[in-house]
């Protein structure tokens, strides 16, 4: 007797896309945890690959219950990571109505834009190559031309020789910016030189993003343009990435404009430099707005104090300060132990930081992915509490 075949039950699909935007959200956050590991990463992308698989199995019912969230997500939450992951089906099994999909990023409203780019960065190798070659009539459409470039620079990355339609877009100049940082081993003269263009390009954020592969390519050549652009906030963040011991000095300077004060917060602790511990003691004590941020930046320079005086806020600082002074100079400190050695067992904040700050990490097969992610925020200089798609925001 054949077995009877039973309709999917439509509110176990929508659970099952609803728990896809819960991990998106998830894995875009992951990869600068100081508590998370690598088996916490392959444990998102497993829950990930198992709602994916259950999805596919309901078919078109699965594709038009995700159409469905795609409209309510826009009529009540506006949640971009439920929004993406609806968004993220539609792509994966809807094979063939790529032009609807593609179609529903030029119509969606703009905050939804980097969402859609996220989905494109996360799917299928098989479904995104569909989605890149059936563009149609709307492969001019500039939204179209910016999440295509943009979701090629993040998969594969990209060399001086590859060109991209729609260079006189921000966002695919920008996209092209980030590409080449990540992009495959090759000459790095000819990757700098095609960087040194995008430096000076008349868009910020092409800057940022340029500055930043530079970083990726050559740490202390990206430091010392960071030096002389300590008016943007993004700059300083950068030095605090690439910059040496001596570089402390400039960012305690960059603490006194408003505007890059919480990016010279979060770069101190970047920096790893123990000698910072008195400073960011004295700024986090104070009753400011700032406070928070500082005392959050002496945690990741020194580490969280002891657990007996968790309680005591003073009694905290003054442990980390004092183990701060016990620390090996020359050396970047993270969460008080150098960053000298990571593995497997580190966390992937320490994965992650090693990824950006050595150039050798762009051949090893681990951190060379990490070193296409970036922090939500990163690019106005500072980490954001919450997690966002793409990037963005870049100012």
């Amino acid at each position: 007797m054949a077995p009877v075949s039973r309709p999917p039950i439509l509110d176990v699909l929508d659970e099952h896309c609803e728990e896809l935007g819960f991990l998106g959200v998830q894995r875009r956050a992951l990869p600068f945890s100081p508590d998370a590991k690598l088996r916490h990463l392959a444990a998102a992308e497993q829950r990930i690959s198992a709602h994916k698989a259950a999805l596919a199995v309901g078919g078109r019912a699965a594709v038009s219950r995700a159409r469905a969230r795609l409209a309510k997500v826009e009529r009540t939450t506006r949640d971009p990571f439920q929004w993406s992951a609806a968004v993220e089906v539609v792509v994966e099994r809807a094979a063939g109505d790529e032009a609807a999909a593609w179609a529903r990023l030029v119509s969606a409203p703009a905050d939804f834009v980097d969402a859609f780019s996220e989905a494109l960065r996360r799917a299928e190798p098989a479904a995104f190559r569909r989605m890149l070659d059936r563009r149609g009539v709307l492969v001019g459409e500039p939204r179209v031309l910016a999440a295509a470039a943009d979701a090629v620079a993040f998969r594969r990355g990209l060399t001086p020789a590859d060109e991209l339609p729609g260079l006189e877009l921000v966002e695919v100049r920008r996209a092209r910016a980030r590409g080449l940082g990540a992009g495959p081993e090759a000459d790095d003269a000819a990757v700098l030189a095609a960087l040194d263009d995008l430096l000076d390009d008349d868009d910020p954020s092409v800057r940022r993003a340029a500055l930043w592969s530079s970083a990726l390519r050559d740490p202390a050549r990206a430091a010392a343009v960071a030096r002389g652009r300590l008016r943007d906030p993004f700059a300083v963040r950068v030095l605090g990435l690439t910059g040496a011991p001596s570089d402390l000095d400039a960012l305690v300077e960059a603490l006194v404009p408003m505007t890059t004060r919480n990016a010279a917060l979060d770069a101190i602790g970047d920096l790893g430099h123990p000698g910072a511990g008195t400073l960011l003691s004295g700024i986090a004590a104070r009753a400011e707005s700032w406070s928070e941020r500082a005392a959050r930046a002496l945690e990741k320079l020194a580490g969280p104090g002891p657990a007996e005086h968790r309680d005591c806020h003073s009694s905290t600082m003054r442990a980390q300060v004092a183990r701060l002074a016990e620390a090996p100079g020359g050396q970047r400190i993270l969460r008080g132990a150098p960053l000298d050695r990571v593995g497997s067992e580190s966390s992937l904040e320490a994965l992650w930081t090693a990824a950006v700050t050595s150039r050798a990490a762009a051949a090893h097969p681990v951190l060379a992915a990490l070193r296409r992610e970036v922090p939500s925020g990163f690019f106005t200089g500072q980490s954001f509490e919450d997690a966002s798609p793409g990037d963005g925001p870049w100012s």
